[in-house]
C-alpha cells in the first residue's frame, strides 16, 4: 500500500485528499506519485474535485486530459457520477504510473475517453461501455452506488465497480499496444 504525506507538513494524507487537516490545498503529481507544493491546480478541481496537477497549456491533469466528452452535465446528478467516474480513473493511472504506463517517459499512445450518462437533458440514452481503436467509453451511471448494485445483481458480476471498469477497457488499449511489438505476442 502506498502512503501519501502532505508536502506542507508531511502529515499522512489520502489519495483522493484536496486539503490536509493543516490547511494546506494538496495537488498530486503522478510523475513522482506524491503530493506537491507550488503546482497548479487541474483545471477541473471546483468542479469535480481533482486534486492532481495541472500538465497541458488549457490547465487540466494528465487524467482530466484524457476525457474527450464528459457526461451532459445540465443533469446536477451528473455532475457527481463524473466526479465519481474520474476519481476511479485516476486511481487506475496513478497505479499504471508506477509501472511506467502514461508517464512523461512513455512515449507511447494514450486512451481518451468519453464519459457519457444515460441520463441527459434531452431523455435517456443508451450507452454501451467499451474499447474501439483506443477510445473508451464507460458509462457513468455504475458510478451510483445503487445502480451499480442492481447491474451487479442483474449481471451476476461480483466485481463490478468503476474501478474494474476502467482497469478493464485500459487493458483492452493496452494489449493493443503491446501486440504491435512482436516479442509481445
Amino acid at each position: 500500500m502506498q502512503i501519501f504525506h502532505c508536502a506542507q507538513c508531511g502529515q499522512q494524507a489520502f489519495f483522493s485528499n484536496l486539503t490536509c487537516n493543516c490547511g494546506a490545498e494538496l495537488v498530486f503529481d503522478p510523475e513522482p506519485q506524491k503530493f506537491v507544493s507550488g503546482a497548479n491546480f487541474c483545471a477541473n478541481r471546483q468542479m469535480i474535485g481533482c486534486n492532481w496537477k495541472a500538465e497541458n497549456e488549457a490547465g487540466y491533469c494528465r487524467s482530466c486530459a484524457m476525457t474527450t466528452t464528459i457526461p451532459d452535465t445540465f443533469r446536477n446528478k451528473n455532475v457527481r457520477l463524473w466526479q465519481d467516474a474520474e476519481k476511479a480513473k485516476r486511481w487506475v493511472l496513478a497505479n499504471l504510473g508506477r509501472w511506467g504506463w502514461f508517464t512523461n517517459a512513455d512515449q507511447g499512445a494514450r486512451p481518451t475517453f468519453n464519459l457519457l450518462s444515460e441520463k441527459t437533458s434531452a431523455g435517456r440514452v443508451p450507452v454501451v461501455m467499451g474499447h474501439a481503436d483506443g477510445e473508451i467509453t464507460i458509462n457513468v451511471m455504475e458510478s451510483d452506488p445503487v445502480e451499480r448494485e442492481r447491474r451487479r445483481d442483474e449481471l451476476s458480476e461480483r466485481l463490478r465497480t468503476m474501478t474494474a471498469h476502467f482497469r478493464h477497457e485500459i487493458a483492452h488499449f493496452l494489449f493493443l499496444r503491446l501486440s504491435s511489438d512482436e516479442r509481445f505476442l
